[in-house]
């Protein structure tokens, strides 16, 4: 059970997309996007993908930052077409990161993740095909949503539980329906604890550099009140690893 058959619907693209324009995703950003902007480190002369690049909201960013080629795939064909009229230099591929993804071993310097492991229902053929293309010595950045942040707010299912029912949880693999965008008020992603993300990388032979788990910070509070009682609660992690 997952969400691919969503994803490659042009219906769900092209939704997402006019939603990403009209409407701002501060959590993105205003913390995640300049956090990982600033720890992406220079990309000049390095060959860089993007693994899952969705509408292409991260890959300007990558631009800014100017590395010798960048590469970027995606499961949607429609989310592809939208990339590239936005963003023609860079060289794309429709493809699946549940199953081998179509280029050579030790390819790239630096690979991206973006909240795309916290959306399937295993994650190991991911891992293994991100730290399968990446040189070695190159370096992997991977973003998840925090389990705790799916646990306490995009837990719909569990929002009537107590605070102990809902931590006695933690520890579990399980889906959760999250209100993505209208019409898909259930959409699935995964939630699964951190220590499992942890061990597949190791399983993978990957060295975690750095862990940060970034919380709703403050500056997203002043900009939008709804995010006052959330304020503090890790809503990202975000891991350095080096093949």
């Amino acid at each position: 059970m997952d969400n691919r058959h969503v994803y490659k619907s042009r219906d769900f693209a092209l939704r997402w997309h006019k939603h990403q324009l009209e409407k701002e995703d501060i959590l993105r950003t205003k913390i995640m996007n300049l956090l990982l902007f600033r720890h992406a480190g220079k990309l000049e002369n390095k060959i860089v993908l993007e693994a899952g690049c969705g509408n292409g909201f991260f890959l300007k960013y990558l631009l800014k930052l100017n590395p010798k080629q960048l590469f970027a795939f995606d499961i949607s064909p429609h989310f592809i077409d939208i990339c590239r009229k936005q963003f023609p230099l860079v060289n794309y591929k429709t493809a699946d990161i549940m199953s081998k993804i179509p280029y050579d071993d030790e390819f790239f310097d630096v690979v991206f993740s973006y909240n795309v492991l916290s959306e399937l229902p295993e994650i190991n053929t991911a891992v293994m095909e991100m730290q399968r293309v990446t040189k070695k010595q190159g370096i992997l950045h991977v973003i998840i949503v925090h389990p705790l942040y799916n646990l306490f707010v995009n837990g719909k299912q569990v929002e009537k539980e107590t605070v102990f029912k809902k931590l006695g949880r933690y520890t579990k693999q399980e889906p959760v329906f999250v209100d993505t965008l209208p019409g898909y008020d259930k959409f699935l992603i995964y939630r699964r604890p951190i220590a499992d993300y942890v061990n597949e990388f190791i399983k993978s032979n990957l060295t975690i550099e750095k862990m940060i788990e970034v919380p709703v910070s403050s500056k997203v509070v002043q900009i939008n009140k709804k995010y006052k009682q959330r304020e503090g609660i890790p809503v990202f992690a975000y891991f350095k690893l080096r093949r």
